[in-house]
């Protein structure tokens, strides 16, 4: 038999599961042709199934070998050697079987129990990736629907925890993934309380035992006792009219005045149709007005219609589930917000886990609670209450995900006005320096930061504008308003929105570092001075201070500083500032210590030349350009030159000298302004004692025509 023939009859003895008999013919195969993978395969397989796991593997990696491609090969041999106690190597096999083919089952299944034995932090987001695959190709077990929230959980995703964990939790005698549920729901990103403390109540109906669910309820349920307080303190302002009851949601049971001993199981057509006589007549006698349901009217044919309802077993048993929840009911059909609030000891966990395991109920709720979640939740976002915000986003939202968006469609209308006041801020803040102050009032007047902290993603867009617009505010105080610091103290404000985008938080944390430099790089000439305990003196890009008293750069009309030696041979080292007003800022002291205190000296100099100087200049060169005229010590300055006079023996002579024959010369602590033409000079000028003498030199650069 040629090798062809000796593989089919392997198949064909496989399939008739004479294992032994096809062991050797796929032998004899592979004797015939080493390099047919077929051949190794048919031998691995039936290996596999006598039992003979060692030689099985040996022809895998021969079948690997001859079809490196074939993804079923790698995901069997990755099962062997994770059997035969080699974990890295199975892993590594099936990592291969998945580049070949990603949904191949074997390998995927292979792989999950893995990284769940080996409990990987490093392989985490792998261990994430190979579940959720598997998942969208097999339901998974509850094992591994528990261990995927766990994962999502440790990475601090909590919605996506919830995802699995809520799939597992109503389903399963073990409360681990419902006590896990009320973790996933108590997540600051989640922050859905009060279904958390629903969940840590039912494991506490399920297993009497459990000590952890009533340590996390009492752990939580103290500030949402203190909400519901406050929600009752005002919600009369949210509370519907009477005109808008029954307007979206009307229980045919509360139609009917079901009795309030009622079983469910003994309705019956002619019980139901004993109600709806009882309830035409009621209409008739009172005009479609009904004392048992105060704000409705309803007519003949309406009441009728909602009768009939009761006939389709499937929808009498939702309108049931929700006439027995009375807080339920009070929302749907009035819009009262006790659905939402904390109870010290109640929770409606009958109805919790029904609308958890029933599908259907879910869907058919989901349509009248949106419409009045929506309407309700709008209003409050519209009156700008916190209070009543978060309670209605604390939980008991019982929608199908295709119904969650619904729940927020006009309150997202009216939360976009909330932004107006912070964009017109933005507006303004090329053509003003909008301040931190400026932007703080607008933010908490509106309650900005408070209610879009609140808001779910849903808002995400939303939320991001408003960072956005702090950023652009901080990004105009740099670029525009050349103020860095302020920048920055506009972009640490942004960081109090805790719901910014992984891609804005980079942004603004790569503005703050950029910014952060720009600032140290700015600041690195800076003087400060200490004395002391008594005295602390600085130079900076804001101006002057002495011990906190502060003259800002650009008041500063004045300038002087110097060294003079005293009869001791110490130094005696002197700065001064004076303000516009007259306040003069000065600073002396002596020491023997000379080439120590000669280096703090300088650095103060330097950092006036940085930081004061350029303002004093710019202030001076305004008055000259008014057509001002500047004295400093017995030399004029105006916008034309500088004067000064001249004595000879008796005689003395006034020298006027245009800027371009000007010279400022230094020498011995004094300035001597210099007509580079004609060769007079002015009397010496002290850099210590005759105020802006060392802007002497400056003046000739600034207004020199040449």
């Amino acid at each position: 038999m040629d090798v062809e023939e000796l593989i089919e009859k392997a198949r064909d003895q496989r399939r008739r599961d004479r294992y032994e008999e096809a062991v050797i013919s796929a032998k004899a195969a592979t004797v015939q042709d080493p390099d047919n993978a077929d051949g190794w395969w048919l031998l691995a397989l039936n290996n596999i199934s006598l039992g003979r796991k060692e030689a099985a593997l040996e022809a895998l990696k021969e079948t690997n070998d001859k079809a490196p491609y074939f993804a079923q090969a790698w995901a069997k041999r990755g099962s062997l050697e994770l059997d035969l106690g080699a974990p890295e190597e199975a892993a590594s096999s099936f990592e291969t079987a998945l580049n070949c083919d990603d949904d191949e089952i074997e390998a995927l299944r292979g792989l999950a129990h893995i990284y769940g034995q080996n409990n990987d932090t490093e392989k985490r987001a792998e261990e994430i990736l190979v579940l959720t695959r598997l998942d969208e190709l097999e339901s998974l077990s509850p094992w591994h629907l528990n261990r995927l929230g766990i994962l999502h959980f440790l990475n601090n995703h909590g919605f996506d925890a919830i995802k699995y964990w809520s799939r597992n939790a109503h389903q399963s005698d073990d409360t681990a993934s419902l006590f896990n549920l009320g973790l996933a729901y108590n997540l600051d990103d989640v922050s859905q309380d009060v279904d958390a403390v629903d969940c840590w109540r039912l494991v506490m109906r399920k297993d009497v035992s459990n000590e952890k669910a009533p340590n996390r309820i009492q752990s939580v349920k103290t500030p949402l006792l203190d909400l519901a307080r406050k929600v009752q303190s005002s919600r009369k302002s949210l509370c519907q009219t009477e005109d808008q009851w029954y307007s979206i949601y009307i229980n045919p049971f509360q139609l009917l005045n079901c009795p309030k001993d009622f079983d469910f199981g003994d309705l019956e057509p002619k019980v139901v149709q004993k109600w709806k006589k009882t309830l035409l007549q009621e209409i008739e006698l009172e005009e479609g007005k009904l004392h048992w349901m105060p704000g409705l009217t309803v007519d003949r044919s309406k009441a009728i219609e909602l009768a009939e309802k009761l006939s389709d077993i499937e929808v009498s048993s939702h309108h049931w589930e929700v006439y027995k929840c009375k807080p339920l009911l009070e929302f749907l059909s009035k819009g009262d917000i006790n659905h939402f609030l904390l109870d010290e000891e109640w929770s409606p966990l009958d109805f919790i886990e029904r609308v958890s395991v029933s599908v259907a109920l879910r869907e058919w709720l989901s349509d009248p609670f949106s419409a009045q979640y929506d309407r309700i939740f709008s209003k409050a976002v519209a009156a700008r209450d916190v209070p009543v915000i978060e309670a209605l986003l604390d939980g008991r939202r019982w929608v199908m995900p295709s119904y969650a968006d619904r729940c927020f469609e006009n309150a997202l209308r009216e939360a976009d006005s909330i932004l107006i006041p912070l964009r017109e801020l933005k507006d303004q803040a090329e053509a003003i320096k909008v301040t931190v102050k400026q932007i703080e009032e607008v933010l908490e007047t509106h309650k900005i930061i408070s209610i879009l902290n609140l808001l779910p993603p849903y808002f995400r867009n939303l939320q991001n504008e408003a960072v956005g617009l702090v950023r652009s505010i901080a990004i105009d105080a740099h670029n525009v308003h050349e103020d860095s610091e302020l920048s920055l103290a506009i972009i640490e404000k942004s960081k109090e929105f805790s719901f910014r985008s992984i891609e804005l938080t980079q942004r603004l944390k790569e503005d703050f570092e950029a910014i952060s430099e720009m600032i140290k790089k700015q600041r690195e000439h800076e003087s400060h001075l200490t004395f002391g305990n008594a005295r602390h003196w600085k130079v900076t890009k804001e101006g002057v201070s002495d011990n906190g008293d502060l003259c800002p750069a650009n008041e500063i009309r004045a300038l002087r500083w110097g060294i003079m030696v005293e009869q001791n041979g110490s130094h005696n080292y002197l700065f001064a500032a004076k303000r516009r007003t007259g306040k003069e800022y000065m600073l002396t002291w002596t020491s023997s210590d000379r080439d120590k205190q000669d280096e703090l000296f300088e650095n103060l100099v330097n950092a006036t030349f940085h930081y004061i100087i350029p303002d004093v200049m710019e202030n001076l060169l305004d008055e000259l350009k008014r057509g001002g005229t500047l004295t400093i010590g017995p030399v004029q300055v105006t916008q034309f030159g500088m004067s000064f006079e001249s004595k000879w023996l008796v005689f003395t002579s006034q020298n006027k000298v245009p800027w371009d024959r000007v010279e400022v010369v230094l020498h011995n602590g004094s300035a001597i302004v210099v007509d580079k033409l004609r060769g007079k000079k002015s009397p010496p000028i002290s850099l210590r004692d005759v105020p802006n003498a060392m802007l002497l030199r400056l003046f000739p650069m600034s207004l020199n025509r040449d």
